[in-house]
């Protein structure tokens, strides 16, 4: 069965006091990041996510590397405009701090892990993927319509370009694209897109590579998962993990609002390990109390690694806003950062 390697099928609710007992697990190793020219500056990171928060500042390439960006005083304030250069820098790193390769960010760059251990420049009219010393390996044109963003497929050996109007799929070795889509995407996946058009107070009209699929009973969802041929992995506004398929069945197969305690969640990402490693990193932070989207008392960052097939946590971190988690593709390396120190937590 062609299945989403999202969610297993046998995962097991998850509740916070599960959650709670594997939050003592000591660190394998320390890196300082400091040996690399991580600096702590005076402004936040200066790029965003797709989600509109701080990107993320660590992320695995494989199982022995991970890429580091940081910026520097330079990324401060309107004189980085005038400059030309945006202050950022990026970097390879093994699993034991050594540097591979760095590089400096150009104008209107954005730097992240693409598949198969490559890395994607994103330009104002191309993406570049490179390899870890930075080398071109492929250069793919691009008319930007808005504010796109890269996903990288759940096998880790394609991406997709997601754009306001139109989005694209790139698989294999020398990247051809193999799907497309149009309109608002919600997630990508190996074979293709998730669309959505609908919503509040209509019911969702769901397609999956480009196939309709019947509105599921809980139509209001906050967030989907990648996409498969046979099932889809959808959360609701208060955390409840669903399964459906195309004919609109649904099945509960976890609660994760103690991911989200606050009466803002502010930002939810996740890092899929590999689908034959059935392992899933969620993270999510916001504030108990809120005064802004990104102000508030009580503040939370929260961690949890799955194991999909029992639903065990395996891994639970509690931190603050403004740390790093990532997930290794083989699902046994959970990479924290915290300012300039990197953490890395081997798991079994």
């Amino acid at each position: 069965m062609n299945r989403l390697p999202v969610i297993g099928l046998s995962f097991l609710l998850t509740s916070p006091w599960l959650a709670e007992v594997s939050a003592t697990q000591a660190p394998s190793r320390t890196i300082d990041l400091e040996n690399i020219g991580y600096q702590h500056v005076p402004c936040s990171f200066p790029t965003r996510g797709q989600d509109a928060y701080d990107k993320r500042q660590v992320e695995f390439l494989d199982d022995k590397h991970l890429l580091i960006h940081f910026a520097t005083p330079d990324s401060c304030g309107p004189a980085r405009y005038r400059r030309g250069k945006p202050g950022i820098h990026s970097a390879v790193i093994d699993v034991f701090g050594k540097v591979i390769h760095t590089y400096d960010w150009q104008s209107g760059e954005d730097v992240t892990a693409g598949p198969d251990g490559k890395i994607l420049i994103f330009r104002l009219t191309d993406v570049q993927v490179v390899d870890l010393n930075f080398q071109t390996v492929k250069t793919i044109s691009w008319r930007q319509d808005g504010y796109p963003y890269v996903v990288v497929t759940p096998s880790r050996h394609g991406f997709a370009i997601v754009d306001r109007d139109h989005s694209s799929l790139f698989t294999g070795a020398s990247f051809r694209e193999t799907a497309t889509a149009s309109g608002a995407i919600a997630a990508a996946g190996d074979n293709g897109f998730v669309t959505v058009t609908g919503g509040d107070p209509d019911p969702l009209v769901l397609h999956v590579n480009g196939i309709k699929w019947e509105t599921p009973k809980h139509s209001s969802f906050a967030r989907f998962f990648d996409a498969g041929s046979v099932e889809l992995f959808m959360l609701d506004p208060k955390f409840n993990l669903y399964r459906i398929n195309q004919s609109g069945d649904e099945a509960l197969v976890a609660s994760l609002g103690w991911l989200a305690p606050g009466m803002r969640n502010s930002g939810f990402r996740f890092d899929l390990a590999l689908p034959e490693a059935n392992r899933v990193l969620l993270y999510s932070h916001g504030a108990r109390i809120a005064f802004s989207d990104t102000s508030g008392i009580w503040t939370y960052f929260r961690t949890a690694m799955l194991d999909l097939r029992t639903g065990k946590t395996l891994f639970q971190w509690d931190g603050k806003i403004g740390d790093d988690v990532s997930l290794s593709p083989n699902g046994h390396i959970v990479a924290v950062r915290q300012n300039g120190r990197l953490a890395l937590y081997e798991i079994p």
